[in-house]
């Protein structure tokens, strides 16, 4: 009897130290889970937004997204442009990723600056103010990317806080699926991504990334605010002085041009352009409202508008195909027309013979007769190819810009009529003179 009770007791004794050693192994195990969370081995969702600031992902956050910070270098009196971004990346939603969009500029110098922001981030907590003075090219950059470690690594949060950290221009349209999607092959660690400079050049290597958008990734943003090499070389085209600091670190060991994925905007023709299509990540140089729409409208941004018994806007006509496929320089309409202007007027140095011969000294010649010295004088022209890519250019945005009420559900029809017309061009300039000049239109 009293063997078992001795027995019991053991059982009690072991069972109770098992409980207690188990009890500790978890508190142990607890503690280096949460420094792993610190040091960044273990990944966990990042959530950093309230009720009034925008959330760009919607609702396509994981713990294994990417996690990138998109900060858009303006000034403080660009209102409007600020809104209008605001529009254009809060209807963007990558999958898979988490895309943060701040505004980035230096200290406020005026009392309505003092208002008006603060009335911004109130209501969109979207805004970054720098502790400088406003410059381009005199360290604006280096204080953006070397404030960010302190302004975000926080305890209880994920490291990094961002895995990549983008700067951007704010006359730079990024699309972000397809930056995201780009960036999932890719290191996360020493990255250097953007567009290459020169121009003409495919190697990341080379010299530099083009300031109109450029990443890295965090590392390389603690690198910048704790060296030496950026703080003693602030002056210069900024996105030539970040190369250099990276070259002269020996750090952006992972390099990746994204050219022709980035590019600026068609117009005017240079080596840095692109015509717009759909692989597209970013496109620079759009000063203007014009180039804006027309670029938005390319990519169709607004093909998920649901319909709505408050607001029912015109639909979105689909793009009609080019009539003639024109290789090479896109066409410089300002010189091109104008070119035709004088010619029609007879002041084309180059034509003047041929109107004296044409028209009796121009006041008793009929305007039919000056129509058809002009058509032939085109088309006797050396320049032939381009005076028919210029009509088919023409006969084309004639097509998109008809109203739908003319047009009506025969679409198909009028431009079989329009590409009929242009098989008149290609017949040679008499036909086009016959038939453009005796129609009944």
């Amino acid at each position: 009897m009293k063997v078992t009770k001795q027995n019991g007791r053991q059982f009690i004794l072991t069972s109770f130290f098992l409980i207690l050693f188990l009890c500790i192994l978890a508190s142990i195990n607890q503690i280096r889970f949460g420094s792993w969370l610190k040091f960044g081995r273990c990944k966990a969702p990042f959530h950093s937004h309230n009720s009034s600031s925008p959330n760009f992902l919607g609702e396509n956050s994981s713990s294994d997204d990417i996690r990138i910070l998109l900060g858009i270098l303006t000034l403080p009196d660009q209102y409007h442009r600020r809104h209008f971004l605001r529009l254009i990346y809060g209807t963007q939603s990558p999958v898979g990723a988490k895309v943060d969009v701040k505004f980035v500029f230096c200290n406020l110098t005026k009392e309505d600056q003092k208002v008006l922001v603060a009335l911004e981030i109130m209501r969109y907590n979207d805004i970054m103010i720098l502790n400088c003075k406003e410059n381009m090219n005199k360290g604006k950059t280096y204080t953006y990317f070397s404030s960010l470690p302190e302004m975000l690594n926080e305890e209880n949060k994920p490291y990094p806080p961002y895995h990549y950290v983008l700067k951007s221009d704010d006359d730079t349209y990024f699309r972000l699926a397809n930056l995201v999607e780009s960036l999932r092959v890719l290191p996360r660690e020493d990255l250097y991504y953007g567009y290459v400079i020169p121009c003409p050049s495919m190697d990341p290597f080379n010299q530099y990334m083009s300031g109109m958008g450029f990443l890295v990734s965090w590392d390389i943003v603690e690198w910048i605010r704790v060296s030496d090499i950026p703080k003693s070389h602030l002056e210069g085209p900024e996105d030539r002085v970040f190369g250099e600091w990276l070259r002269d670190g020996h750090r952006a060991k992972n390099r990746f041009n994204a050219k022709w994925s980035m590019y600026n905007y068609p117009e005017p023709a240079t080596r840095c352009t692109h015509e717009l299509w759909p692989e597209t990540v970013a496109v620079h140089l759009l000063k203007t409202q014009e180039k804006w729409i027309r670029t938005l409208s390319y990519f169709n941004v607004t093909k998920n508008l649901k319909p709505s018994k408050l607001a029912k806007p015109r639909q979105q006509r689909s793009k009609v195909s080019p009539l003639l496929h024109c290789p090479g320089t896109p066409l410089r309409w300002g010189e091109r027309m104008e070119g035709w202007r004088k010619m029609a007027r007879g002041k084309d140095p180059s034509r003047k013979s041929e109107w004296r011969d044409g028209v009796d000294d121009r006041k008793g010649g009929s305007r039919k007769q000056e129509r058809e010295i002009f058509l032939g004088s085109l088309f006797s022209s050396n320049k032939k190819h381009h005076v028919q890519c210029d009509f088919a250019e023409i006969l084309s945005r004639s097509i998109e810009k008809l109203p739908k009420v003319v047009l009506g559900s025969e679409e198909s029809h009028a431009v079989s009529e329009v590409q009929k017309l242009l098989v008149v061009n290609f017949s040679g300039p008499q036909l086009v003179v016959n038939h453009l000049l005796q129609s009944p239109v």
